[in-house]
């Protein structure tokens, strides 16, 4: 799409070089289309992008930079933003949902986006306490419904198990939530696959957002599990979070094969990340449209055998995967976005 055939209605930002240049490369089709996975009912582009970063950073210029890019996500293929209730400024509740909808406000693609969220999980202060209980998910809801301007979130999810509520009880509210008419679809995060098991047995679940990356890979059997059931695994912190800054140092080999290849480590990390599993859909953190339209080409890598060989992000087993040991249900979350966001 170029900028003659924007609608006079669009008021965001013309094009940009970065997204030039990416209208150009679709419009070659070089993006290979069995790379598109599956969230539910929909295709999605392989690349996500999380909101959690804009809400944490103390930047004034962050707004603006979180909008362009979002802009430069969708320009790039991107189709699925991910946010959640907890993504908060101590003065701005629901900053990250509210950001998002001003972003996408007259975007002549704003209907072919997936925006989900979560509910569940809010801040208060520098705290971040876990309330899944019915009243609780109801209200996060309607916050979220009114923050991003819809009708119906497209996907909904269970931001972290509640330790005082059985996660059947906790679920079924999003399943009459759903019946309602005010989601279209049900996710979970932070979850094992017991606890994944108990939810599917009260509604159907389209997504699992645990995290995975080349620093941690003890989600494996969940990923396979998830695999073997066609639901979607988001997976936040595909780089590492703050480990991110050490991957050239930990993977040499895999640092080598992207400087013969002229490409970043991160966009060959995510490269890698999409060969693990057909469902795996990892979420970039990204707070700049440089890093974003670098992330969104990690489907365009060929890898030959021999690159493939030479790659070192492959990690040893270390058993199934404790929930909660990314991200501390007390509170941890605000330290790792704000590392995420100092340098995305």
């Amino acid at each position: 799409m170029s900028d003659q055939t924007l609608p006079n209605s669009y008021s965001g930002p013309r094009s940009s070089r970065l997204e030039d240049e990416t209208r150009a490369r679709r419009s070659n089709n070089t993006l290979d289309v069995r790379a598109v996975r599956s969230l539910g009912v929909n295709a999605v582009f392989p690349i996500a992008l999380g909101g959690a970063s804009w809400s944490f950073s103390d930047d004034h210029d962050v707004e603006e930079r979180a909008i362009k890019t979002i802009h430069t996500a969708i320009a790039s293929g991107v189709t699925l933003i991910d946010t959640a209730r907890a993504y908060s400024r101590v003065a701005h509740p629901g900053h990250s949902e509210a950001l998002i909808a001003r972003a996408l406000a007259h975007h002549p693609a704003r209907d072919r986006i997936l925006v989900a969220t979560k509910g569940g999980h809010y801040r208060d202060g520098d705290q971040f306490p876990i309330d899944a209980k019915p009243d609780t998910i109801r209200r996060h809801c309607e916050t979220s419904l009114e923050l991003l301007g819809v009708d119906r979130i497209d996907l909904y999810q269970l931001h972290w198990p509640d330790p005082n509520l059985s996660m059947r009880k906790a679920i079924a509210t999003f399943g009459e939530l759903q019946s309602e008419g005010l989601i279209a679809a049900i996710g979970v995060c932070n979850v094992s696959i017991a606890q994944l098991e108990e939810a599917r047995s009260v509604v159907p679940i389209v997504s699992v957002q645990n995290s995975f990356s080349p620093f941690r890979q003890d989600d494996r059997l969940m990923l396979d599990y998830c695999a073997e059931r066609s639901i979607a695994y988001l997976s936040y912190s595909p780089l590492g979070g703050p480990e991110t800054r050490h991957l050239a140092a930990r993977f040499p080999g895999s640092a080598a094969v992207a400087a013969s290849k002229g490409i970043s480590l991160a966009r060959l990390a995510l490269a890698w990340l999409l060969r693990c599993s057909p469902v795996l859909i990892p979420i970039s953190g990204a707070g700049r449209p440089e890093t974003i339209y670098d992330s969104a080409r990690a489907p365009d890598v060929a890898l030959s055998e021999e690159e493939v060989a030479a790659l070192d992000f492959d990690l040893p087993s270390r058993g199934p995967r404790t929930p909660g040991r990314s991200f501390s249900s007390r509170g941890d979350s605000i330290a790792v976005a704000r590392e995420i966001g100092g340098k995305a």
